[in-house]
């Protein structure tokens, strides 16, 4: 293993974006087949550009006021195509750890309630996925990759 795929495995591993995924899920409001929304989870949550917008959203933020530049979208399926293994290596960690649930039926993933100082010792940075999750609460799975230019 060279330098750079060293450098690459200790950014993006499952581990750390598992703890994403989860407050994810334990921050998603009611919706039905939310796992379609779990290639978007990593690509939202780990690129500056993305989390500076999510974390500047307030309760009235939408995804029109927040990605009001469509510029800003154009290598996004790049990026959702690029970590799509990694999403599925994390949602596999959360599920071995059970930190989430998957109904087959339904497809929902689902969190399990985790104690607070469970919780408290995740990466910080992780809480962008919570803010995710409450705008997406808002819109239909059919309307965010609308509006995000993303195919499934």
């Amino acid at each position: 293993m060279n330098m750079i795929d060293a450098i690459y495995h200790i950014q993006y591993n499952p581990f750390k974006y598992g703890e994403y995924i989860y407050r994810f899920y334990s921050n998603l409001p009611e919706y039905q087949n939310n796992i379609l929304l779990l290639p978007l989870i990593i690509p939202l949550c780990s690129h500056s550009k993305y989390t500076n917008k999510i974390t500047g959203s307030n309760k009235r933020s939408s995804l029109l006021t927040i990605f009001e530049n469509k510029k800003e979208l154009y290598d996004f399926q790049e990026r959702i195509d690029a970590l799509q293994m990694l999403s599925r290596q994390s949602l596999q960690y959360c599920l071995g750890k059970e930190l989430l649930y998957l109904n087959i039926d339904e497809l929902n993933i689902y969190a399990n309630n985790l104690d607070k100082k469970t919780v408290k010792k995740f990466n910080p940075d992780s809480k962008i996925a919570e803010r995710l999750a409450l705008l997406f609460g808002k819109y239909s799975v059919d309307e965010i990759y609308s509006y995000l230019g993303v195919k499934l």
